[in-house]
C-alpha cells in the first residue's frame, strides 16, 4: 500500500529489482499470484505458503527498491505509533500477561530499540548491499563448485 505511491514518486526505485539481483533467474509472472484462504487452505497448507511465497516475490519485484523503503517506513511508524501509546499509560503488561506472556516488558523494550535504531540506519544497510552485491554474486558460483553444488 505505500510502495505505489512511493514507486510514483520516485520512478527509479522500481527499476531497482531487488528479487533479480537477489534470484538472477527468476522472472515475474505476467498476473500477479492469487491466494485464497478458505477450507482448501487449511487442508493444503503447503501449497498456499507457495501461493503467499509467489505473490510476496511478486510484489517485491513489482515495486522493487520502493518496497523495501517502504517496509522499513511502515515499520518505523508501527514502532512509533506503540512507543506513542505506552507513553500515554496503555497497559501493555497487562494486556500480555492476560495471553500468557508475563514477563517480557524489558525483552519487547530491548527489542522494539533494536528494530527503531535498524530502521534508521536503513540507508547505510541500503549503501552496503549495493556495494558487496557484485563481490557476492561473483563468489556464489565459485562456492557451488567448490561444494559440488548446481
Amino acid at each position: 500500500m505505500m510502495a505505489a505511491p512511493l514507486a510514483r514518486a520516485v520512478p527509479a526505485l522500481p527499476r531497482v529489482r531487488v528479487i533479480k539481483l537477489m534470484m538472477p533467474g527468476y522472472e515475474r509472472p505476467a498476473t500477479m499470484p492469487k491466494v485464497t484462504l478458505d477450507r482448501d487452505a487449511l487442508r493444503n497448507p503447503g501449497k498456499t505458503l507457495k501461493a503467499m511465497g509467489a505473490l510476496a516475490l511478486a510484489v517485491v519485484d513489482k515495486y522493487g527498491l520502493a518496497y523495501n523503503f517502504a517496509s522499513r517506513f511502515v515499520g518505523l511508524g508501527i514502532v512509533s505509533g506503540l512507543y506513542a501509546m505506552l507513553a500515554a499509560g496503555v497497559d501493555v503488561q497487562g494486556w500480555l500477561e492476560g495471553i500468557g506472556f508475563g514477563d517480557v516488558g524489558t525483552a519487547a523494550g530491548t527489542f522494539g530499540l533494536a528494530v527503531a535504531l535498524t530502521s534508521a540506519v536503513y540507508p547505510a544497510t541500503v549503501a552496503a548491499t549495493a556495494y558487496a552485491a557484485h563481490p557476492l554474486a561473483r563468489a556464489v558460483p565459485l562456492l557451488r563448485r567448490k561444494l559440488g553444488g548446481p
